[in-house]
């Protein structure tokens, strides 16, 4: 019985000692601290659109000062644009400079900017992305290919007699030097390169504008184009008899399907066009309907009136005046 009781002992002052010495090790994984977190060097993944399920989105936030110490799951709601949530998993933040990141799920409720409150390792910031709305005018850049989407060309306001779709007679001008939308207050300068209305398009020159511009149409693919061919000839509009960019089903740009009423751009046109300051442009229409998509041709013929006359194109611009591209 005492040996037992010995033992029992020995056993207790064992445990003892073994949690004693467990207690006065370091934390090895201590509490996540940082020196700084910065949103506004964040680099974004994937495209947010309004009403659009957000699909392989994310954002990587960049950090300094890290101490190599764990952090905790999160999961935050946006604001702003609602309907968003930026979840970071549970992790170890690098010694030193890392980055968290940052899946966005859910579908925006509006279009506009998203916001993100984040507060990780002691420090906040706020994340911001950009919700675009499909249907509205947009631009963006890749490189050296410009893509604009639903630029409005004379939109649809009424019929005619016989029952034809007409617009205002009001045209849309753009600059392919600026990238941008001009006002019509600007409609009698150089300062744009192409007027929309309809199917129709002029260039900047003669009877529509001061310009030096002209268009000449090119048969092959927009990247096979790497230079103005040495053999074109570039028109001048005519207005309103003729047109540089000729008008008219399978003539020019686009194709126009009678009994379906659609209007389809014409695969491997490109239009090679000389600006208004003579510098040059290559320029693939990709679609005559709003959000870049054509309607069946079962769809009824107020949705093909409605959605018709916004321009979606690429283009690439020579700045130097050169005729490479």
């Amino acid at each position: 019985m005492k040996t037992k009781i010995i033992l029992a002992s020995l056993v207790a002052v064992t445990i003892f000692s073994a949690c004693k010495k467990e207690s006065s090790l370091p934390n090895t994984n201590p509490t996540a601290t940082l020196t700084a977190l910065n949103c506004s060097d964040a680099a974004d993944k994937g495209i947010l659109s309004l009403g659009v399920n957000a699909s392989d989105v994310s954002t990587d936030v960049p950090y300094t000062g890290g101490n190599g110490g764990t952090y905790a799951a999160q999961s935050i709601s946006s604001s702003g644009v609602t309907g968003l949530k930026a979840t970071l998993v549970k992790g170890t933040l690098a010694t030193g400079n890392g980055s968290l990141t940052y899946t966005i799920t859910g579908t925006p409720a509006t279009s506009g900017i998203a916001s993100f409150e984040l507060n990780i390792g002691g420090k906040t910031c706020t994340l911001t992305r950009t919700v675009k709305d499909p249907q509205a005018f947009d631009l963006s850049i890749n490189e050296k290919i410009v893509t604009v989407k639903n630029l409005p060309a004379d939109t649809i306001i009424g019929t005619d007699g016989i029952g034809r779709p007409i617009g205002s007679g009001k045209y849309t001008f753009f600059s392919l030097e600026t990238n941008s939308w001009i006002p019509n207050s600007d409609s009698a300068t150089a300062k744009w390169d192409l007027a929309f209305a309809g199917t129709t398009i002029r260039v900047n020159n003669v009877t529509s504008g001061p310009g030096k511009g002209g268009a000449y149409i090119y048969t092959g693919t927009f990247e096979s184009l790497l230079s103005v061919p040495t053999d074109a000839v570039f028109a001048v509009d005519n207005h309103p008899v003729s047109y540089a960019i000729p008008k008219g089903s399978g003539i020019g740009w686009y194709n126009y399907d009678g009994p379906a009423n659609l209007v389809t751009a014409i695969p491997g046109k490109v239009l090679v066009i000389k600006t208004a300051n003579e510098k040059y442009a290559k320029i693939e229409i990709l679609n005559y309907y709003r959000g870049g998509v054509t309607p069946s041709v079962s769809a009824s013929p107020e949705i093909k009136s409605k959605e018709q006359r916004f321009y979606t194109f690429r283009y690439t611009y020579q700045p130097d005046g050169s005729t490479n591209f």
